[in-house]
């Protein structure tokens, strides 16, 4: 019984350290620079330690630093390595490729998802966003829609002045 509540206790601290490690993450979306959209050194911090942790997972496995005879710690090393790497390169490509800028005509944004789009604020149509997956999402008049991510350095800025101009117009 009590390893349960030990295990209970494991899980409610780790859900209590990422729930600040989120919230320091999203009130880092203001940068110095106004109109600039990258990811701030926070982030590239997190995709550091996320990359370290998979070489740290794929050393152990092919250092066979584990119980190997036992499939089921095998089977949940494997596993472990394949999210790790998984989410490490996503990461990785994530903040190293999208940057971007925004003034009073429009936005220009590059990711390695979409590619280059530059689009006019004229043309917007809708801004939505989703907080499962924590982004805003941009729907132009052409169908088109850009995904700025909560955690971008700059988003805050370019939803306050989104919204400044909307009460400007209305």
């Amino acid at each position: 019984m009590s390893e349960i509540i030990l295990f209970l206790i494991k899980g409610v601290v780790v859900v209590i350290v990422t729930s600040f490690i989120m919230d320091f993450l999203r009130k880092s979306t203001y940068q110095k620079v106004k109109g600039a959209l990258n990811y701030k050194i926070e982030m590239k911090i997190v995709a550091v330690l996320n990359l370290a942790f998979a070489i740290l997972l794929w050393w152990v496995f092919v250092s066979k630093n584990y119980q190997y005879q036992k499939f089921s710690q095998t089977v949940s090393l494997i596993l472990l390595i394949i999210f790790f790497t998984a989410s490490s390169l996503y990461l990785l490509a994530e903040v190293l490729f999208t940057k971007g800028r925004f003034d009073e005509e429009g936005i220009y944004f590059q990711s390695i998802w979409g590619g280059k789009r530059e689009k006019k604020w004229k043309d917007l149509i809708s801004i939505d966003s989703n907080d499962t997956l924590s982004w805003y999402i941009l729907t132009f008049k052409d169908g088109e829609k850009i995904r700025i991510s909560y955690f971008l350095g700059g988003a805050g800025d370019m939803i306050d002045f989104l919204i400044d101009e909307e009460r400007e117009e209305g």
